[in-house]
C-alpha cells in the first residue's frame, strides 16, 4: 500500500473551535467523512460541553441542528473556525474528591521515596579532605530536606481540604 492509497482511505480534518475566550484545536482522523456528531463528541471531551448543550455555528449555519450531516456539507475544510456556544459541565464533587485522594496517595509515596533518598544520602561516606564532594553531599541533603518539607505541606493541605469537604458534606 503506498501513501496515495493511505491518503484516500483516511479523512483528516483540523479545525479551530472558539468557546468564549477558550480555543480548541480539533483533529478528526477518520476512515469516513466526519459528521457533525463526530465533532460534537470530540468537543464534549475537550471543552466539557455536553452534546445536548452544544450550539455550533459556522458562517451563519447551525451545525448542531444536523448531527448526521457530514461537515463537508457545510463547506468546512482544514483550518476553519467554528463557534461553540454552551455551558461547560460542572465537575462532580465526588470526582474531585477522588482526584484529591489519588493525589494524596501519590504525595505520600513521594514523601516516602524522599525519606529513603535522605537515608541513603546520609549514609554516603565522604572523606573530609574531599571538600567538593562533601559540599555536594550537604547541598543534596538540604535539597532533599526542602522537598520533604514541601511534600509534607502538600499532604497536610490535601488532608485539611478533605476534612473540610467531609465536614461540609455532613
Amino acid at each position: 500500500m503506498d501513501s496515495g492509497e493511505i491518503k484516500s482511505r483516511y479523512v483528516i480534518l483540523h479545525l479551530e473551535v472558539l468557546h468564549g475566550s477558550d480555543r480548541y484545536e480539533i483533529n478528526l482522523h477518520m476512515e469516513r467523512e466526519p459528521l457533525v456528531y463526530d465533532l460534537q463528541e470530540e468537543l464534549e471531551k475537550k471543552a466539557r460541553v455536553t452534546v445536548a448543550n452544544q450550539k455550533l455555528n459556522f458562517r451563519g449555519q447551525r451545525l448542531h441542528q444536523s448531527p448526521d450531516k457530514p461537515l463537508s456539507a457545510f463547506g468546512l475544510f482544514n483550518g476553519n473556525r467554528i463557534m461553540l456556544i454552551g455551558e461547560k459541565e460542572a465537575i462532580a464533587p465526588q470526582y474531585c474528591h477522588n482526584l484529591l485522594a489519588d493525589l494524596y496517595a501519590k504525595v505520600q509515596r513521594c514523601g516516602q521515596d524522599l525519606n529513603t533518598f535522605n537515608q541513603v544520602a546520609n549514609n554516603v561516606n565522604v572523606d573530609s579532605s574531599e571538600c567538593d564532594a562533601l559540599k555536594k553531599k550537604n547541598q543534596t541533603l538540604e535539597r532533599i530536606k526542602d522537598l520533604i518539607d514541601i511534600s509534607n505541606n502538600v499532604s497536610s493541605a490535601i488532608a485539611n481540604y478533605g476534612a473540610q469537604y467531609q465536614h461540609r458534606k455532613q
